[in-house]
């Protein structure tokens, strides 16, 4: 363990030294750098802001650090640059960018200049579960590494309460956080029934089907796979009592590899590799989760979620406990599958609205439906008063 964290601070000491040697003979670019879930996909907070940079200043190069197999659905546009993650070419770039742009914690390899804007969007605005320095203080935990974003991040976005206390308590972030709501869920505020359309497509689903999304987090003790604790299959029966056909998407957290499920037939499609969460929510007509944060953005929509809580107290006994008073939220949660299934029997679309309505004045969200706009029109204004991309004479 201890030559594992040796070699891990040497490796940052160098990338950090390269990025701080090669910006200092090179000036920064009108050029963005993004990144979501430490290269994983091309996804959330990042993607929206990326896309919509592209769309008001089309002058912008806009880059991506991505590891292997990362666009299967063939997501990413044209106009995106993708370079490997921790690559010499990675490092080069994050020292000319002018802006930077994560929904992850900052990593210690990484090196600030001062004509360079830190944007964090985090992906758990309205999180169940404590993160970071909440989690280590708490429990006695070993910290196994530091968080850079109180010293590198200009400036982080929330879009509720929780979201801000996060950074603070969490991160021990004393930055700007700008209320401007989740760029992700712009398209869940300012719905595009053209777009919602385009996915359904995309993922083969029958035009004429209401939409379920089951998706899990992880648990800190079982981080390969997840385990399936609600049973579907009643689920989808109990539904299909009001008349509608259902399909049922099943969701794997990023941070796992599957959902231990066996399915069959056009009940179920398997959309874990499917890398934007938020497309999923847009198309869906029904969440059930866990402790899922993916739950505070589907509230938008107005629509159902559930908390299936089966395993509750094992969940704050051995994992990382909540951030928030959950039975306080306005959630509906259920217990067990009794009580699931009777949520699914009594409750009218209006009950379901109204409880929407509940948890998003619990938490206090503001969310614009122009989140991605007001931060590009940042981006844009740091590289104008820094002079980036001018001809100095």
């Amino acid at each position: 363990m201890m030559l594992s964290r040796v070699k891990t601070k040497m490796s940052s000491f160098f990338r950090r030294n390269i990025i701080h040697i090669y910006g200092l003979f090179h000036q920064r670019e009108k050029k963005v750098f993004f990144v979501s879930f430490g290269g994983k996909q091309y996804s959330d907070n990042p993607r929206a802001i990326s896309e919509k940079l592209h769309e008001l200043y089309p002058e912008y190069k806009i880059v991506w650090a991505l590891q292997e197999n990362y666009d299967s659905y063939n997501l990413i546009p044209e106009y995106v640059q993708t370079i490997e993650l921790r690559s010499l070419n990675y490092l080069k770039t994050v020292a000319t960018s002018c802006a930077y742009v994560s929904n992850i914690g900052m990593s210690p390899s990484l090196y600030k200049f001062n004509d360079q804007l830190f944007i964090q969007t985090w992906h758990g605005d309205r999180p169940f579960k404590k993160v970071l320095y909440d989690v280590w203080d708490e429990r006695g935990k070993d910290r196994p590494f530091p968080v850079m974003d109180n010293q590198i991040t200009d400036v982080c976005i929330a879009a509720s309460d929780i979201g801000e206390k996060t950074y603070r308590s969490a991160f021990r972030y004393t930055g700007e956080v700008l209320r401007v709501g989740m760029p992700r869920n712009d398209q869940l505020v300012e719905y595009k029934q053209e777009y919602a359309q385009k996915i359904k497509k995309m993922l083969h689903i029958n035009e004429n089907y209401k939409i379920l999304i089951y998706a899990p987090t992880f648990r800190d003790y079982n981080i390969a796979s997840q385990e399936v604790n609600v049973d579907l299959e009643r689920v989808l029966n109990h539904l299909e009592k009001k008349g509608d056909k259902w399909v049922c998407l099943l969701r794997a957290h990023s941070a796992t590899q599957c959902l231990n499920f066996d399915y069959d037939g056009e009940r179920y499609i398997d959309v874990t590799s499917y890398p934007d969460m938020a497309d999923l929510l847009l198309i869906s007509d029904m969440l059930i989760t866990d402790y899922s944060s993916s739950a505070g953005d589907f509230i938008l929509r107005k629509k159902p979620v559930i908390l299936a809580m089966y395993d509750r107290e094992v969940y704050e006994n051995n994992c990382r406990g909540f951030s928030i008073d959950v039975d306080s939220s306005g959630f509906l949660i259920a217990n067990n599958q009794k009580e699931l299934e009777n949520i699914i029997d009594t409750y009218t679309e209006q009950d379901y609205e109204d409880n929407c309505n509940s948890i998003i004045s619990f938490f206090n969200i503001i969310e614009s439906g122009h989140s991605a706009e007001l931060i590009c029109d940042r981006i844009n204004t740091f590289a104008k008063k820094n002079k980036i991309g001018q001809i100095v004479r």
